[in-house]
């Protein structure tokens, strides 16, 4: 029985997710959320995985996380997850497939539900604006690519949508179109502080 809570944060790319956590756990007391990534690149068997980009191994690679999520939990942490299995549910062209589909209903048994589902939404525009923006090397060519295709960016929100409108679990929407890093921080942990 877990003691803590999970907390997943989603949103398609440009939301700034990743920064958004790790700014809440700088203004939070030290210790208090614990940071869980969702496609870390650790082991050999992550990097397996990155190099054989298919929803079915990504839907086992957080079927065998369980274990470390529920351990945490246990200890009544606060678990802050960048990204999870929704990030699958809706990556395209892959969600369609109905293999995937079957996929996720199989694995279904071993993904902890989250006791808050936070998506971070904005426009397309501002979306496409920020990954203009990035520089680093991970994800460059994805990146590149959606900035040629932006249709991908409207159609994967659309998914997103599906998959949010289908949670069963707690969920809140965060418009984070014109809303600093600092100030969807600050909205982040007003939404944790109402599950903890």
């Amino acid at each position: 029985m877990k003691n803590g809570k999970l907390i997943v944060v989603e949103g398609i790319e440009g939301g700034g997710k990743t920064s958004s956590i790790k700014k809440a756990m700088e203004m939070s007391r030290e210790g208090e959320i614990v940071y869980s990534g969702g496609f870390p690149v650790d082991s050999s068997w992550d990097r397996f995985v990155h190099s054989h980009p298919d929803s079915t191994l990504y839907y086992l690679y957080f079927a065998l996380r369980r274990q470390g999520i529920r351990s945490e939990l246990s200890k009544g942490k606060l678990v802050v997850q960048d990204k999870y299995i929704q990030s699958v549910d809706s990556f395209l062209p892959d969600c369609r497939w109905t293999r995937n589909r079957i996929a996720r209903k199989m694995f279904n048994p071993f993904f902890v539900t989250p006791d808050l589902y936070i998506h971070f939404t904005l426009t397309s525009e501002e979306s496409l604006r920020r990954i203009g923006l990035k520089t680093g090397e991970e994800h460059r060519e994805y990146y590149q690519h959606l900035l040629s295709h932006p249709e991908e960016i409207i159609e994967r929100q659309r998914e997103y949508q599906r998959v949010f409108n289908s949670l069963s679990c707690p969920k809140v929407e965060i418009d984070v179109t014109a809303l600093s890093i600092e100030e969807s921080a600050g909205r982040l942990l007003e939404e944790i502080a109402n599950v903890s």
